[in-house]
């Protein structure tokens, strides 16, 4: 079974990642910044656990060598995903995230090229609040046909 790193997984939505992992069948990796909460999640949930900065690329690809998907929950997304982006480039591992944050999901889009070369899928807002935006999005199309851009 491939292998499934969950960064920000004690926090609130990421916590309850894990537990539905977890109830499916699924042995996560849980991760994050925090040393205090995540040993207290590792503890409760009984998965192993990693932590690890974001600062140096480096460390953050040699984190993510033996995983084959990050899932990003540790917000706010412009300070955590591309540290995560570069790492999973450099470790050939995959990326999802739940982020909401446009600027966000267009940085990861201008890595597309990237992602190819390396063999790697990059998959932000994947999560069900972005649906409202892409409703939002799809309905103004409609109404708006000639605009271009969002100001």
């Amino acid at each position: 079974m491939a292998s499934l790193l969950i960064y920000g997984s004690y926090g609130y939505v990421g916590n309850l990642i894990a537990r539905e992992a977890i109830d499916r069948g699924l042995d996560p990796t849980l991760a994050g910044r925090d040393r205090d909460q995540l040993r207290e999640q590792v503890d409760d949930l009984g998965q192993p656990g990693r932590r690890f900065d974001l600062e140096d690329p480096e460390i953050v690809a040699d984190a993510l060598e033996d995983v084959d998907c990050v899932l990003n929950c540790a917000g706010p997304f412009s300070n955590t995903a591309d540290a995560l982006v570069e790492g999973c480039l450099r470790s050939e591992t995959d990326y999802v995230d739940i982020t909401g944050e446009i600027p966000v999901i267009e940085s990861i889009e201008d890595r597309d090229d990237a992602a190819i070369d390396a063999g790697v899928t990059l998959l932000p807002a994947a999560a069900l609040s972005t649906v409202p935006m892409d409703c939002l999005a799809a309905h103004l199309v409609e109404r708006l046909p000639a605009a271009t851009d969002l100001a």
